[in-house]
């Protein structure tokens, strides 16, 4: 049932963040300042949107690698009719905003951003990641390097980068998406808890399905069957610190409400501690407002306060 579910990500076909926002400035990573410090914010490109490309893959983002974590059959992207598993780094590109305060001795949280189908950045959401001391950064996707295998390897390529280059919190790197993107950022959460301590999940990222029933269809009344890939690490850590913050529009019938609060509480039984699920009033499949967007990135980066139940409506 759940591949039916994760189908749904094919309707969308490209991916190129904030696209027509962007200055298009290109740069390239080279190795860690001496001593192993970031170096020096720079001027110009380093501050605002930025164009990046990267030389250096993430020891987790070959093709074995990623599909062992997120548990992918690699040779379901050989039919012709599929986009490839693997990429060339070097014909990628990401799309990158770091606030202008940004400064080398005050690390950052960093969050990696799928979207769904090239849809431009908001700009009421900048503000907002300006506020919370975030660098966020979207790979561009191109219809060659656009499967599951490539987009979770290339989210992990941006973390191994851009740590590199700047001073990033380890304890706040987060993966988000929309919609479709939202789908893959679940997986990379699941697959790679060691990477990203959370995730927010705009409109998708199903991390359960309901069961068959009997004679065919959903059971929605009955169990909900765990979305592969089964959550890796040491489990009881992984559900005392993992952050996840699901946000479904109150007339999405895509991604529905009823199903992201299912979701919620089948993690809270689970016994994680940190989930929180926010429902926005007469929002369909759309991304949030500014204001609702604020209220993920709170969840989502906040400290946990005592007997905090993540509940949200």
């Amino acid at each position: 049932m759940w591949a039916k579910l994760l189908s749904v990500r094919g309707a969308f076909s490209s991916c190129a963040f904030v696209a027509c926002l962007l200055s298009s400035v290109h740069a390239s990573f080279g190795a860690p300042a001496a001593g192993g410090r970031p170096p020096a914010a720079r001027e110009g490109p380093a501050a605002g949107w930025s164009r990046l490309t990267f030389s250096e893959r993430s020891p987790f983002s070959s093709l074995e690698e990623v599909c062992r974590a997120m548990e992918i059959d690699a040779s379901l992207f050989d039919a012709p009719d599929r986009a490839p598993a693997t990429y060339e780094l070097a014909n990628e590109s990401f799309d990158a905003f770091v606030p202008p305060s940004y400064e080398p001795d005050v690390p950052h949280g960093l969050v990696v951003y799928l979207s769904a189908a090239g849809e431009p950045f908001p700009r009421e959401w900048i503000d907002v990641i300006r506020r919370h001391r975030l660098i966020w950064v979207s790979p561009v996707y191109r219809g060659e390097s656009g499967s599951t295998p490539c987009r979770c390897g290339l989210a992990l390529d941006a973390v191994h980068n851009l740590k590199r280059q700047y001073a990033i919190d380890e304890k706040r790197v987060y993966v988000a998406g929309y919609s479709a993107g939202a789908t893959e950022a679940s997986r990379l959460v699941r697959g790679r808890p060691d990477v990203f301590r959370g995730g927010l999940f705009l409109m998708g990222g199903p991390f359960y399905a309901p069961g068959e029933r009997a004679g065919g269809g959903p059971n929605r009344e009955g169990g909900r069957e765990q979305v592969p890939p089964a959550w890796k690490g040491e489990a009881d850590v992984v559900r005392k610190e993992t952050v996840v913050v699901l946000v479904r529009g109150e007339g999405d019938t895509l991604f529905t409400p009823d199903d992201g609060r299912a979701d919620a509480e089948a993690l809270r039984r689970e016994g994680f501690r940190r989930v929180t699920f926010f429902k926005v009033p007469r929002l369909g499949h759309r991304r949030p407002n500014g204001a609702w967007f604020e209220r993920g990135i709170v969840a989502l980066t906040g400290a946990p306060k005592a007997g905090h139940s993540g509940k949200r409506t």
